[in-house]
């Protein structure tokens, strides 16, 4: 029985639905005619505006220029040109989309090839005037000038625009009023037909709710203290119908809810001891990594500093080797000059494990300080030039003349900027350039070197910051090397509070630029 009303309620519900809908589809095709034919009218009456205000700036740059005896085109003429161009084309394609649309749009047409034919015969009147007055003709140029300025452009082209304007004006006015018309009938149509609509689901709701309201008390009253959360109420409903069963699947699924709800507190409860395990499981393998990082930085502070000495040692037994003469030097001479060299790369490796445990060290702001970048730039280009002697390299230094203060400590950063210089210099071909250039900006100072070496490829850009990375053209250049340089860089200067990155845009040879923020205190 119940069902029964149900459909019938819904059926007229549908009907009335139906019959708004259909009184809004044809309402809404009408209007979007009108609108469609008001955005087509406003559209081409900006388009001709554009036109006309580009023509005229044309004209203008064409006849300044003609008074003024240029010869020569000008940049703002070319612009002018180009945006005239543009204007006249998207003009024409919006005629071309319209006409496709509207077979009587053709006479548009017409008016826009006349439009575009006027500015073809007045940019090749321009250029036969400025011929003449390229040719020493300035009276008969002024009179050309003046002829088709009159002739053409005030009665030709001017009366053209004004009209092809007036009349898209025209056009839009015409399709807002039949817009406005159409949009007040549609409003009390629409008014109308949802009265209507609005009664005839008034009654059918109605005669539901009578039917509803006499089974659903008892029902609505249980499902409220299932979803309180009192799974073990359960539902008293002793009819047949559909809210019977209704009744029924309730009472199941609360049964199911109570079993789930205390199998949950089970897991529950068996999780939160598995993860207060788990927390305590990570709090000692934390501190493990942490005992196991200062070893490590320890074990390379002390590697570093142990083979430091005796190294300095040999190469300098060495170097007094070979300053002293013998009967037989050269097999002495051939020993101590390996000695040397394998000293010389022991050291070099020893010096990069120190660095590297240094700049994983925490910064220290007691080592801080105000520091002369630009100083400390010269004794580095001072450095960089006696290592570029050997290949014959030009380094070059270019800063401001006035001091330039950073907030840092300057072992650190000399430290920073010289493994970047000797890369530059490590990397660049014989009898290159090596450039170092200080800047000044709003935010601080850039630091850029760069020189005309090897160059980095594209593709592995992203990767020169790594630990132990290497690239291909570097290894090529010189298999020595741990690939730790970059790497202590770029931890010294984000200890500074600044950054380091690769500029791609030159076609050979690198260039780092380094950002350091300006210490403000220590600069007045």
């Amino acid at each position: 029985m119940f069902r029964f009303w149900l459909l019938l309620v819904t059926g007229i519900t549908l009907f009335a639905v139906l019959v708004l809908s259909l009184t809004l589809f044809i309402g809404a095709r009408e209007v979007d005619a009108d609108f469609h034919a008001y955005r087509v009218a406003q559209t081409a009456y900006d388009r001709y505006e554009q036109v006309a205000h580009e023509a005229y700036r044309y004209f203008k740059s064409r006849i300044e220029r003609i008074a003024t005896g240029q010869t020569r085109d000008g940049h703002e003429m070319i612009i002018s040109r180009e945006r005239l161009i543009e204007a006249v084309t998207s003009l024409r394609q919006m005629a071309i989309a319209h006409a496709d649309q509207d077979q009587g749009l053709s006479d548009e047409l017409m008016r826009v090839a006349s439009v575009t034919s006027f500015l073809e015969e007045s940019h090749f009147r321009f250029d036969e005037i400025e011929h003449r007055l390229a040719m020493h003709q300035g009276d008969a140029a002024k009179r050309a000038l003046s002829q088709f300025s009159l002739e053409e452009i005030d009665e030709k082209f001017q009366p053209l625009m004004d009209e092809s304007i007036h009349r898209q004006h025209l056009k839009a006015l015409e399709a807002q009023a039949s817009l406005e018309s159409l949009m007040a009938r549609f409003k009390w149509f629409s008014v109308l037909a949802g009265l209507a609509a609005a009664m005839i689901s008034l009654l059918g709701v109605s005669l539901l709710s009578h039917r509803l309201q006499v089974s659903i008390g008892g029902l609505m009253a249980g499902t409220q203290a299932i979803a309180s959360g009192h799974l073990d109420t359960r539902i008293k409903n002793q009819r047949r119908d559909e809210f019977g069963i209704l009744a029924t699947n309730f009472n199941q699924m609360a049964t199911t809810l109570e079993l789930q709800r205390d199998a949950l507190h089970l897991r529950q409860s068996e999780l939160e001891e598995r993860v207060l395990e788990r927390t305590e499981e990570l709090h000692s393998l934390n501190k493990d990594l942490r005992r196991m990082d200062e070893d490590r930085r320890r074990f390379l502070a002390d590697v570093s500093h142990e083979l430091r000495t005796p190294i300095t040692v040999i190469r300098g037994e060495a170097e007094i080797a070979l300053r002293e003469a013998a009967k037989d030097p050269d097999p002495y001479r051939l020993a101590l000059r390996r000695i040397v060299e394998l000293s010389v790369q022991l050291g070099t490796y020893v010096s990069d494990l120190l660095l590297t445990a240094r700049a994983e060290e925490p910064a220290r702001d007691h080592d801080h300080g105000p520091v002369d970048i630009g100083q400390l730039a010269q004794v580095i280009v001072h450095d960089l030039r006696i290592l570029g002697r050997e290949h014959s390299l030009d380094v070059r230094l270019s800063m401001p003349e006035d001091a330039i203060w950073v907030a840092g400590d300057a072992i650190r950063l000399r430290q920073a900027l010289f493994i970047l210089g000797d890369n530059a210099c490590r990397y660049s071909y014989p009898e290159g350039r090596v450039m170092i250039q200080l800047e000044m900006t709003p935010g601080g100072v850039f630091i850029d070197v760069m020189d005309e070496g090897i160059g980095i490829p594209s593709e592995e850009a992203g990767l020169i910051f790594d630990r132990s990375f290497r690239g291909s053209r570097a290894r090529q250049r010189s298999p020595d090397g741990l690939g730790l340089g970059l790497t202590m860089v770029r931890s010294i200067l984000e200890s500074h509070g600044g950054r380091i990155e690769l500029l791609l845009e030159r076609s050979q040879g690198t260039t780092f630029r380094v950002h350091l923020p300006i210490e403000g205190a220590a600069a007045t």
